[in-house]
């Protein structure tokens, strides 16, 4: 089992966006969040996951 460390902050560079969607179709402000998102995640040297 491995462990993990809270004081890794390596651990905590993937950026994470949850994007809204009504019938089947984003909403207009999910643009906006997957690309701060994804300029966040460059900076961090990181990953951009949507959920």
């Amino acid at each position: 089992m491995s462990t993990f460390n809270s004081a890794d902050i390596a651990a905590f560079k993937d950026v994470w966006v949850f994007c809204e969607q009504r019938e089947g179709k984003l909403m207009p402000t999910d643009f906006e969040l997957i690309s701060k998102g994804r300029d966040l995640a460059n900076e961090l040297a990181g990953r951009l996951r949507r959920g």
